[in-house]
């Protein structure tokens, strides 16, 4: 099964909407800061608060070494870095598919905006559940009908 087939029936995205890119290791200055934030199996708060630190864009999307999940890394400039997998594993290889990105100046007004429309007491990292059903990032995600009706076209042509 492709890549683009298993996002788009494991977690609903709309394949056209993902761009592949490509995660360079951090600089020092940004490693050391790391060092202070990043805990293990939180890339999503992880990255905001690194995109406060660093003046950067949070970058939501899916990474795949051995199988593809849903993650969290920044863009610094013109330069993607993903300060969760390099600190805690050492290694950014793999391949990295960006769905949304958003600049930390805009970032903070998103999380309340999807906090107030989800209507949540607590507020969130922008990730897949926490944006689905907001308006502005409808056109990110397929609707269940069209993913149970490419499941069955699969299905179909598999049994051919």
């Amino acid at each position: 099964m492709s890549l683009s087939t298993f996002v788009k029936l494991s977690y609903g995205l709309n394949p056209a909407e993902l761009v592949p890119v490509s995660v360079q290791p951090m600089n020092e200055q940004q490693r050391e800061i790391a060092q202070e934030v990043v805990l293990p199996k939180r890339c999503f708060d992880n990255s905001i608060q690194l995109a406060m630190h660093l003046d950067a864009t949070y970058v939501l999307g899916v990474y795949q070494s051995i199988i593809p999940i849903e993650h969290a890394w920044l863009k610094v400039g013109d330069t993607y870095i993903d300060p969760t997998l390099e600190t805690v594993i050492g290694d950014v290889s793999g391949e990295y598919l960006s769905l949304m990105e958003v600049k930390a100046s805009e970032l903070m007004d998103l999380v309340e905006a999807i906090q107030r429309y989800s209507g949540d007491d607590a507020a969130y990292p922008p990730m897949f559940h926490t944006i689905r059903t907001f308006p502005e990032f409808s056109h990110l995600f397929i609707s269940n009908k069209d993913r149970l009706r490419f499941l069955s076209c699969e299905s179909l042509q598999t049994a051919s």
